[in-house]
């Protein structure tokens, strides 16, 4: 399974690039995805919760981090996913740099 990323402003055709590319069954793109904010919640639990500040086990914690997409799409058929959310977003990209299993490609409209 490849992953790949759609961002775009709204009212750009992201709806309507979906609807196309999910006619290939090789293709799944997402509505909306909250994957962002999952990642985002665990990465910011590291300097906010007690626990993990209590014990910081870092690599438990990229062990979890390198296989949400991979765990949160295991049950998709197709070989290539786009998860369309704020990807762009400076934030994010840096999270996908240190997390995302291959070479990032991200759709911008």
């Amino acid at each position: 399974m490849k992953y790949y990323f759609l961002s775009g402003i709204p009212r750009a055709g992201n709806t309507i690039l979906s609807c196309l590319l999910n006619q290939n069954k090789n293709i799944g793109v997402t509505a909306n995805s909250y994957l962002t904010e999952v990642f985002s919640s665990l990465e910011k639990m590291k300097h906010t919760n007690e626990a993990y500040l209590n014990y910081p086990d870092e690599k438990s914690h990229t062990s979890l981090m390198n296989n949400i997409l991979p765990s949160y799409y295991s049950q998709w058929e197709s070989e290539f996913i786009i998860d369309r959310s704020c990807w762009g977003n400076p934030y994010y990209m840096d999270i996908l740099k240190k997390y995302c299993p291959n070479e990032i490609k991200i759709i911008c409209l």
